[in-house]
């Protein structure tokens, strides 16, 4: 049988974890090999060596004594590693936060010594979703279009702005457009993301709803229990960031109706991304937080960078 990825843990400490990998990468479409010694005694050896063949990638998730036992000729995860090696497979290293590489595997062998400078993806639980996005990018072999456009359907603004903090170099604004935008400055979570942009001095440009515009268009969306921010609330947080950052923070209100969130990438050389995510009204609640990214080369990417630019243009800061 083909797969996608062949998953390698040490299935000690991170069973629990390489399960829960291989169960979001499925959501994703990602068919992967995953050992829980669910094989008949005497085809353990054969089953995972046929695996790593039918399989392009190879993840190998580290743990904190992953590689502990790799000393020793016989361990499984050393002979995994060194199978995915002679067969050339595409490797991905995905670290949990416990994991940092260690003085006492100075005498693993050469071949496991140079995973140290392979490109290591953090497994972040709070950002599984743009973890999962990450690990796919970096696979080979594999129908990435076809999860490509269910990343982008499926990407939430916060993940899709971290995902550029964290790989973008040349980034020199981000543009937010929202009615409120209070969960940015709520949420601890968002203003953990909010305070990285600062310290990367990323230049930040937000337009919110006026108070007027809020009240007539919120009327067509509350919805039950939900607690709503006022506008006079929402500013005032605004204002603060903008007074303690104005070098970095720009705010601007308006009167027309947003009627999608809006944030927009712009980096030095011209390449750039949007993400779009409209609104729902008549206090319906979607089952999936559908959201699209298109990058410079859409035409959508125009569309949506010259509707922020125009309002930018003609509105007064506050």
């Amino acid at each position: 049988m083909q797969y996608d990825a062949f998953i390698s843990y040490r299935r000690s400490s991170s069973s629990e974890t390489a399960l829960m990998l291989k169960d979001r990468l499925k959501e994703r479409g990602i068919n992967c090999y995953l050992d829980l010694e669910e094989d008949k005694p005497g085809k353990f050896n054969k089953a995972l060596f046929k695996a790593i063949e039918n399989a392009p990638n190879f993840i190998l998730l580290l743990k904190q004594n992953s590689l502990d036992r790799c000393t020793n000729k016989d361990d499984w995860v050393r002979q995994e590693i060194f199978k995915a090696m002679q067969l050339n497979k595409n490797i991905i290293p995905v670290k949990t936060s416990d994991f940092v590489w260690s003085k006492k595997w100075d005498n693993l062998p050469k071949q496991i010594s140079k995973l140290k400078y392979h490109q290591q993806i953090p497994m972040i639980q709070e950002y599984m979703p743009a973890v999962i996005d990450k690990i796919i990018t970096y696979m080979v072999d594999v129908q990435i279009q076809t999860h490509v456009s269910q990343i982008t359907e499926e990407l939430r603004y916060d993940q899709f702005i971290l995902n550029a903090v964290d790989e973008e170099q040349e980034i020199e604004w981000i543009d937010m457009a929202f009615h409120s935008g209070s969960q940015w400055r709520l949420n601890t979570e968002y203003i953990n993301l909010i305070e990285k942009i600062i310290q990367k001095n990323i230049k930040l440009r937000i337009i919110i709803n006026s108070e007027k515009a809020i009240s007539e268009i919120s009327s067509h969306m509350r919805q039950p229990l939900k607690k709503y921010i006022g506008f006079d609330k929402g500013i005032e947080n605004w204002l603060e960031l903008e007074q303690a950052y104005p070098d970095n923070v720009f705010i601007k209100v308006a009167n027309i109706p947003i009627l999608h969130r809006l944030y927009i990438i712009r980096c030095k050389n011209n390449f750039g991304k949007v993400n779009v995510k409209s609104y729902t009204y008549g206090q319906e609640i979607c089952t999936y937080n559908f959201s699209y990214t298109f990058t410079s080369q859409n035409p959508e990417y125009q569309l949506y960078t010259s509707e922020f630019d125009y309002l930018w243009k003609f509105l007064s800061s506050v």
